[in-house]
């Protein structure tokens, strides 16, 4: 096996590795299955949107979740934390569950 080749081969292993500990992170610390739910996070010019039912951890101004789930500062986080007083939670009703939206 040439070096490049090696080299692909271990960078893959190390993504898969760190993406499955995500994973693993994450089921623990949200409380739900990332493979039973969906989750998403969304990016508006105004603010952004968890589709998830973290609110009231990020309304507490708890945001270590992130930390805990990733094993590293999630980008936007230090802001989040900043702003926390002014940053307002809303839960709105989905057909399959709910939008967490700020």
């Amino acid at each position: 096996m040439n070096a490049l080749v090696l080299a692909f081969a271990m960078l893959a292993f190390t993504q898969d590795a760190h993406h499955d500990a995500v994973d693993k992170r994450g089921d623990h610390v949200m409380g739900f299955s990332h493979e039973k739910t969906t989750h998403h996070f969304r990016l508006y010019k105004d603010g952004g949107a968890i589709e998830v039912t973290a609110a009231k951890m990020f309304a507490d101004g708890d945001f270590n979740a992130p930390m805990l789930i990733h094993d590293r500062v999630p980008p936007g986080v230090p802001v989040m934390q900043r702003l926390k007083a002014e940053i307002i939670y809303e839960f709105q009703q989905t057909e399959r569950g709910g939008t967490v939206s700020s």
